[in-house]
């Protein structure tokens, strides 16, 4: 994505969209503003829920961990044995946004040894 990340910092649980996941945002300057990544290694619901919720919404990828998707261009999910993580953004959403999300998940796939 290019940008510096200029700060990090946890979601605090009142505004958590997945409960009981573990989520951060990195702000940075590019395009995109803030990037999202939520973790929930031990549970599928978060992930099922979004990808049967608007199945026209969603784009399947193919070789991302053992199922992936792209939900409305905003965000890539990735499934990885009984848990997933989400990789999002909250500006510019789009073609080039999911295709930027998808290195990132291929990266932080790379960075989970346990789910290797």
């Amino acid at each position: 994505m290019g940008a510096p990340v200029i700060r990090s910092e946890p979601v605090p649980p009142e505004q958590m969209i997945v409960p009981g996941a573990s989520i951060c945002d990195y702000q940075t300057r590019g395009p995109y503003g803030t990037v999202v990544v939520a973790v929930e290694p031990e549970e599928m619901e978060g992930f099922v829920t979004v990808r049967d919720r608007d199945p026209r919404n969603n784009e399947s990828i193919d070789n991302l961990g053992d199922e992936a998707f792209a939900s409305g261009r905003v965000s890539v999910w990735v499934r990885v044995d009984e848990g997933y993580f989400v990789v999002g953004v909250r500006r510019n959403p789009g073609a080039s946004a999911v295709r930027d999300l998808q290195r990132l998940a291929e990266v932080a796939l790379e960075s989970l040894p346990a789910w290797q």
